[in-house]
């Protein structure tokens, strides 16, 4: 929602109250539902599997109408190809046009180039009859809306928050995309707690902006001075403006946000939004302590500076916004005055062009008469493996560039191995967390089934560890991001089977993620069958029972347990410091009997500038019996940050 510069009475239309309770977010707010017959769009289909009704938008099955969202109908639906609850977002009939839906596309395109942690994944895109229309991950545990609709939050509650929603808005402000829309209900929980951004505005039409305004669509309560004045001189024009609009526009709207939080009232508190608007242009930071006599001393500046009238004069960055809010939780906010902080980030643009203007990848897409698999382009293999290829494609619909897994020609008339593989993708695709690589889609080209995935341009961390070693303090960050997905993986009971370096992945922010779920489906499909047949994983990476099985499949062998993930990360980690594996061997079998019998060498053999203590650190890790070695990944990564910041060695002094 673009927005900037006129008198604020004109904006009258702007409907504070309305704006949170008469829409919903994307997740689990509770929303107006709605007669199914409103979207003329809906088709009756096949219900699928069974479980839900048969209204369709396209492949999907609809569950419940969640309601209007500005020139959205958002849907909660299931995907019957992924087993996978969604969120659809159908562009409203009377916005539709060859122009806005072309815009619409790109945008789209644009935001699902973006896949950063804190923002909701898009995974499709399609049209049905002329009205376009996105998926994303269906998100399910309320929104900040919601919590704040009980009073006031504590300050130590938001740091984390803040915290996820300030990276977000600075990985698309580096991409010269700007929110437009940030305010509570637009802030999502999963049910582990962890925040998401969702609905980033759209670049629309000045006959938009007057409709939207007169229906009370956007919250007076968030919008920025500049925001404020662009709507107004639309709406007086009647015509299309330059969207000039600064990514410091999402911080003010950030910090508006965060001063509701913490005093139960919005910034500026009239019962008019035309005096709110006015407010907003015109009228000081109001004292954050008369509101709420527990915030600490000092806090004010940290508001005014967030909430400066001029774009020039508010924190650079979120993040830089973010840093001073959790300095000010821990009170050390006047600390962090008196020299250089961390917080200082890299420089943005004073102003961001809309999201149609951004070039997503440095490549151009590939062109349109490429070789496909189903409607994606594809561009080179990427990786092979035994059971399958990954080629690098090009989605022409969501407009990014993706990771397609097809298995092999000679294994697709193998119906276990399809089942395994399908399995492997309805397996990651319900895991979705972060450090998991995402998937998008699930399909059969020339009776060859293939997975679309999350594309990671980072290399693997196999690339990063050829002819190098790493320090704890380097390996602690890639192994807190492995152990925050094997946390959720083990809660499922699904076990990864083959953690290795090739299998560690980076995505354009560095940031650590975990692939190839296929020997996993296997193992969790086999619980209630033929377990010790089971096996799989990576002779040099393997566990201690994983090379029993393989050695000898038919002799009763310890079942395999989380604790297999958690040796292998200790195979990973060891290579990480040592600079190469612990067991190497002639023969597949030569390894599998080293990792069953041998001994762990020592770590200063291979690198004596490593410390005592990190011998024990992987000594219980790579324990030959399961039951020796730490009970969960989360007591792992607990020794393993004590290794790295040296209070390890205080334990046992």
């Amino acid at each position: 929602m673009p927005v900037g510069n006129a008198a604020p009475h004109e904006l009258s239309t702007v409907r504070s109250d309305q704006a949170d309770t008469m829409t919903n977010n994307i997740g689990g707010d509770t929303a107006p539902t709605l007669d199914m017959g409103d979207e003329p769009a809906l088709a009756s289909g096949p219900a699928g599997d069974g479980q839900y009704g048969t209204q369709m938008i396209s492949r999907y099955q609809v569950m419940q109408n969640l309601g209007s969202r500005g020139i959205f109908t958002v849907y909660r639906a299931y995907d019957p190809v992924m087993r996978r609850q969604v969120a659809i977002k159908v562009l409203q009939q009377q916005y539709c046009s060859p122009l806005f839906n072309a815009r619409f596309r790109q945008e789209v395109g644009l935001l699902a180039a973006l896949e950063h942690p804190a923002i909701v994944p898009v995974y499709d895109y399609g049209e049905i009859d002329t009205q376009p229309f996105m998926v994303m991950q269906f998100i399910d545990a309320g929104s900040l809306a919601t919590r704040m609709s009980s009073g006031t939050l504590p300050v130590q509650e938001l740091v984390a928050v803040v915290d996820r929603v300030a990276a977000a808005l600075d990985t698309a402000h580096a991409r010269n995309i700007v929110h437009q829309s940030l305010k509570p209900s637009n802030i999502l929980f999963n049910a582990g707690e962890q925040a998401f951004l969702s609905d980033f505005g759209i670049h629309m039409s000045a006959e938009m902006i007057t409709d939207l305004s007169q229906h009370g669509v956007f919250d007076a309560n968030y919008l920025s001075p500049e925001q404020i004045s662009l709507i107004q001189a639309m709406t007086q024009q009647g015509s299309d403006l330059p969207l000039d609009i600064p990514p410091s526009s999402d911080i003010y709207a950030l910090a508006a946000v965060v001063f509701h939080a913490l005093t139960g009232q919005p910034l500026f508190a009239y019962a008019r939004p035309e005096q709110t608007l006015a407010a907003h242009l015109t009228q000081p930071v109001p004292d954050i302590r008369e509101r709420n006599r527990k915030l600490p001393v000092g806090c004010q500046q940290v508001f005014a500076t967030a909430l400066a009238k001029e774009p020039g004069e508010r924190y650079p960055t979120a993040s830089a916004f973010a840093y001073d809010l959790r300095e000010m939780a821990r009170g050390r906010w006047f600390l962090s005055r008196l020299a250089p902080s961390e917080r200082e980030a890299r420089p943005l643009p004073t102003t961001a062009t809309p999201l149609s203007s951004e070039v997503q990848d440095s490549e151009p897409p590939p062109a349109p008469d490429s070789p496909r698999i189903g409607r994606y382009l594809l561009e080179r293999p990427v990786g092979q493996g035994g059971m399958a290829t990954v080629y690098l494609a090009y989605d022409p619909l969501t407009e990014r560039r993706v990771a397609i897994k097809v298995l092999t020609g000679q294994l697709t008339g193998v119906p276990a191995f399809s089942v395994r593989f399908r399995k492997e993708a309805e397996m990651v695709a319900a895991l979705e967390h972060e450090s998991i690589i995402r998937v998008y889609d699930l399909g059969e080209h020339a009776e060859q089934p293939f997975i679309v995935m999350q594309y990671l341009p980072g290399g693997t961390l196999a690339s990063r560890l050829r002819g190098r070693r790493m320090t704890a303090n380097e390996f602690l960050p890639i192994m807190e991001r492995l152990v925050a997905g094997l946390q959720v993986a083990h809660e499922r009971r699904i076990i990864h089977q083959d953690i290795k370096p090739s299998n560690i992945l980076f995505n354009r922010d560095g940031a650590a993620v975990l692939s190839d779920f296929g020997i996993a489906a296997v193992v969790e499909a086999s619980t209630r069958r033929t377990r010790r047949r089971a096996f799989g994983g990576t002779p040099r990476y393997m566990s201690p029972e994983q090379a029993q099985l393989l050695i000898t499949p038919n002799d009763p062998a310890p079942p395999i347990s989380p604790q297999s993930d958690i040796y292998s990360l200790g195979v990973v980690l060891f290579q990480a410091l040592a600079g190469q594996v612990p067991y190497e061997g002639h023969s597949v079998a030569e390894i599998a009997l080293a990792h069953l019998h041998d001994p762990i060498p020592s770590l200063r053999s291979y690198n004596p500038q490593l410390p005592a203590v990190a011998q024990d650190v992987l000594a219980r890790a790579l324990a030959k019996d399961p039951a020796e070695r730490y009970a969960t990944v989360e007591e792992f990564i607990f020794a393993v940050r004590a290794l790295a910041d040296g209070s390890w060695a205080l334990k046992r002094i």
